[in-house]
């Protein structure tokens, strides 16, 4: 599936509507540097009533925003950036797998093919591309 946004409120929009019809609990972002993998989990993160701002985390590998709503399956997000991660090894950590598990936690990785890290689920893969105001997002399951 291929959706086209033209500003980061459509791309959060487009976020949103994905959301609500996920077969996994981990969404593996691709895309280049400025490509919007960020704005995405922002959206993902609005939709599912997080008021904390959501930002990036390059430099601390992963940021965790609980959900108080109780009309959605998740409890949390984890919202992880693995571009300065050398290998799956760097990420022992943060304790990934024991994340992934619970099915009430939201996994959204932006870089996860750095690492050639394995996933122990079927991550649903979602490729951001463009320039400008216009972005590509292409839906695949991994």
């Amino acid at each position: 599936m291929k959706y086209v946004s033209h500003s980061p409120a459509e791309t959060k929009a487009i976020a949103a509507n994905i959301l609500n019809n996920l077969s996994t609990n981990v969404i593996a972002l691709h895309g280049p540097l400025g490509a919007g993998k960020t704005v995405f989990a922002q959206g993902m993160a609005q939709a599912l009533g997080v008021t904390q701002r959501v930002i990036s985390p390059t430099f601390v590998l992963m940021r965790h925003y609980p959900i108080a709503d109780s009309k959605h399956i998740y409890n949390s997000i984890y919202h992880l950036d693995l571009y300065r991660v050398d290998s799956a090894a760097d990420l022992r950590s943060v304790e990934l797998k024991e994340i992934i598990a619970d099915p009430q936690n939201l996994i959204i990785i932006e870089w996860a093919e750095k690492t050639g890290l394995k996933l122990p689920v079927k991550p649903l893969k979602i490729t951001l591309s463009g320039e400008n105001h216009t972005r590509t997002i292409e839906i695949a399951n991994s």
